[in-house]
């Protein structure tokens, strides 16, 4: 590339006089191969150059051949068609890139280098080339939606989740999913599904997955602000959908085991608790409905909070209604088990939602006692005796309908004759596994 250099020095057209320089404006040098003398001043004459722009149009701009890429690419981002600089690359028209940040066989310099060094000359064109186009994308939550500049050949979601980031300051938690018509937009390139410029793609609202335990039943609830709603809102929310009231409802991380609090009058939002879009949480009752089966088949009901109320509340309340504040020493409560299908643990530290109560109609059993009956004709097995109600008379009719007449017979426990038929078999010592004998009087 041969500059156009003007100067005042004897025989300015020699061409052995001219030479390429750097810097812009005045250049003060010296140079006696040259016989250029101290303080002698070169000026650099612009060059002009073709600038093609992606519409098609060709227009005429002077440089210095001391002008930068990224000098040029300031000045179009200010010219009046307007090139934003993040969106577009400068190549000549054997498609080298000149300048840029991207790796690639076909580019030369950097952003940072001079048009001589370049050999960018009068009269060449450089070719304005798109490298990324608009996209819309609409959002929720009341936003305005908004344009994003993406490269449709390279760029995945995960690139507009960070643009729209630094537009609304919406955290990628809360941009899970996005669609483009009806299909859910993965993290493929965008090209891959036939969008192109000025298209539109939508954010999804936000939802949860609520699972309700213990049957793991799932609920989505969609359609919520993570910015504004609060998990009172989302618990009205869940109410709507699966009628349960939201005092009743508790929520937790399934990974933590941490509870989602919130009542009436918090302003935490859904976002502040760090709920994610598309994330999974548990719902268990507060208060639930739990069913008591009694030895006989009777049901008491009894209203419980699983993760505060334990089986000592349950035997409470059982002594309480149902055996009329009978008063048993503790060590034989204790040892009085109540059991279901999970049950089979004794009183203290654990909770009713351990052993998985944790919903209405759960039921647990009062477990009866069961002791045999020796009669001359045959040995009767009896079940389902309630120790704190049967008495020994209750034991005779059991018999009786068996078929077999115990009229005027002795009844013996442990080689004892036995004469109170009133009392209840715990008070008469007759637990699980006694023998009892009835015996004729003859």
């Amino acid at each position: 590339m041969d500059c156009q250099i003007l100067t005042r020095i004897s025989d300015p057209n020699d061409p052995s006089r001219r030479t390429r320089l750097r810097g812009a404006g005045d250049v003060k040098f010296s140079d006696p191969s040259l016989g250029i003398v101290d303080d002698c001043i070169l000026e650099l004459a612009p060059m002009t150059i073709n600038i093609e722009t992606p519409q098609g149009i060709t227009v005429r701009q002077q440089f210095f051949p001391s002008t930068t890429v990224e000098d040029i690419k300031q000045k179009l981002a200010k010219f009046k068609l307007f090139v934003p600089i993040e969106s577009h690359r400068l190549v000549l028209e054997d498609g080298t890139e000149v300048g840029g940040e991207d790796d690639n066989e076909n580019r030369i310099g950097s952003d940072d280098s001079l048009l001589m060094e370049l050999d960018v000359d009068v009269g060449d064109t450089l070719i304005v080339e798109r490298t990324k186009v608009p996209i819309n994308v609409k959002i929720p939550y009341g936003m305005k939606d908004i344009e994003v500049l993406v490269n449709l050949q390279k760029d995945t979601i995960d690139q507009v989740r960070r643009l729209v980031f630094e537009k609304t300051g919406l955290s990628k938690e809360y941009q899970e999913r996005y669609s483009f018509g009806d299909r859910l937009l993965d993290d493929s390139v965008l090209g891959k599904f036939d969008i192109t410029e000025d298209d539109s793609i939508t954010l999804d609202p936000f939802r949860v997955h609520i699972i309700r335990m213990p049957r793991k039943k799932r609920v989505v609830i969609d359609g919520l602000n993570p910015m504004k709603d609060t998990v009172q809102q989302l618990k009205m929310k869940i109410a709507t959908s699966i009628n349960l009231a939201p005092f009743k409802q508790r929520l937790f991380n399934p990974d933590t085991d941490e509870e989602y609090v919130g009542d009436k009058a918090s302003t935490k939002t859904l976002q502040d608790h760090g709920i994610k879009d598309d994330g999974i949480i548990n719902l268990e009752q507060s208060k639930v409905n739990l069913k008591i089966v009694m030895p006989n088949s009777d049901e008491l009901n009894l209203t419980v909070d699983p993760r505060i109320d334990d089986l000592q509340k349950v035997r409470d309340f059982v002594f309480n209604k149902y055996y009329n504040k009978r008063n048993i020493p503790d060590e034989d409560v204790m040892r009085m088990l109540i059991r279901s299908r999970p049950l089979n643990k004794e009183p203290g530290e654990t909770k009713l939602r351990q052993y998985g109560i944790v919903a209405d109609d759960e039921s647990i059993i009062i477990k009866p006692i069961s002791l045999s009956v020796t009669t001359p004709r045959r040995v009767i097995l009896c079940r389902k005796i309630d120790p704190f109600r049967d008495t020994l008379d209750s034991i005779s009719k059991i018999v009786k309908k068996e078929g077999i007449n115990v009229d005027g017979m002795q009844i013996e426990f442990d080689s004892k004759e036995m004469t109170d038929f009133q009392s209840v078999l715990y008070d008469l010592e007759i637990g699980e596994g006694a023998k009892l004998e009835f015996k004729t009087t003859t």
